[in-house]
């Protein structure tokens, strides 16, 4: 809506909530991605994914804030590596550099890009472009990148995490959102189990991220309306909040607190059917119940190859308390459907059916 981009007055312009908010392309681009991944269909894939893909990869590529050049704001950024100016993730933070959410969406989309390429045998030049930039891009900003102004460094002494923003005094807005990160655990593959195996060190910071993210969570942590929570904790395996996480977005229980524009519609809690007013009686919202399914599901099955468009592998239960009985068909990569239960503690029951004829790919669900 525009009124959110239109607050803003004096020097901060032209950086408002959703403006120069880029990242989000990226996440979307995969999503088109991972349906060319499920069923094969390169029809789809040339016509519809690949489209959308390379137009996103040459946005980041061409967009003028993506430079190796030396910043006039930033002059101690002269490393021959690509970093990305003036940026907004996150709503809270405006005009950022290299912020986490930016640099995650980057070293994502080109992967995916360049894979999509490959297999439909085309755009050889772009691969070229992308590649060159890939292999040139600044790592995902941690805590301990040396060019975080002293009065954001919130995390300096703890174990290496992801890290949210990076900016330069004037910019972004006078209350940024600093400290861990969670994007790489959440978005475009590149940090889930099986990163265990394919980036151990991407893995070790990922851990390091979660463990602090988590250190001061409660039953509410992860249940407010656009909390990723859910898909955090079982992409990182984690079955000790999901299902807590997911009754509490379906129920609202934060409703009351991080809502707001009640003095037009008087409401505070949700409506009858579960639908809130989040900004407005015009703003209905069911973000929550997204995040909610997305975690289900990922708890009950994932198939991921641990990095961008790679492989994937099947985990069954990866995120599950097995004590609490459940029983799924899913569809996995490449075609496969799986079917499993659980029930006491145990996996009672696995059936993988391959309808394309690939190779199969399975993380040894039993101890041993």
């Amino acid at each position: 809506e525009s009124r959110w981009d239109f607050l803003n007055t004096g020097e901060k312009r032209p950086y408002a909530w959703c403006t120069h908010f880029f990242s989000s392309a990226a996440f979307l681009g995969y999503h088109y991605y991972l349906r060319y991944a499920y069923t094969g269909d390169k029809e789809y894939l040339r016509e519809k994914a690949y489209p959308m893909i390379s137009k996103i990869c040459e946005f980041f590529r061409t967009y003028p804030g993506t430079t190796k050049e030396v910043y006039p704001k930033y002059p101690h950024v002269a490393d021959g590596k690509y970093h990305i100016y003036g940026t907004t993730d996150g709503e809270s933070n405006w005009g950022a550099y290299d912020s986490c959410g930016s640099i995650t969406a980057m070293h994502g989309i080109f992967r995916v890009g360049i894979e999509c390429a490959k297999i439909l045998g085309i755009d050889e030049d772009k691969i070229y472009l992308w590649q060159e930039i890939l292999d040139n891009l600044t790592d995902i900003p941690t805590n301990k990148r040396s060019d975080i102004p002293k009065e954001q460094k919130e995390l300096a002494d703890d174990p290496e995490c992801l890290y949210h923003w990076i900016f330069a005094p004037g910019d972004g807005w006078p209350f940024p959102r600093i400290g861990a990160a969670s994007y790489p655990l959440v978005h475009l593959d590149l940090c889930t189990l099986e990163t265990k195996y394919k980036n151990p060190e991407l893995y070790r910071i990922g851990v390091n991220t979660y463990n602090i993210i988590n250190k001061d969570a409660d039953e509410r942590t992860g249940t407010d309306e656009m909390s990723g929570a859910p898909r955090m904790w079982a992409i990182m395996g984690d079955n000790s909040r999901l299902i807590t996480a997911m009754s509490g977005q379906l129920r609202c229980i934060t409703a009351a607190e991080e809502h707001c524009w009640y003095d037009a519609n008087g409401r505070k809690a949700p409506y009858a059917n579960r639908l809130t007013a989040r900004e407005g009686v015009n703003a209905i919202s069911a973000q929550r119940l997204g995040n909610a399914a997305a975690g289900l599901q990922l708890g009950l099955m994932q198939c991921t190859g641990g990095a961008p468009a790679a492989p994937g592998v099947i985990y069954l239960f990866p995120a599950w308390d097995k004590n609490n009985g459940a029983q799924f068909c899913l569809w996995a990569r490449d075609g496969f459907k799986v079917e499993a239960a659980c029930e006491n503690g145990d996996m009672t029951f696995c059936e993988i059916t391959s309808t394309l004829g690939g190779e199969g790919r399975l993380h040894n669900p039993y101890e041993g």
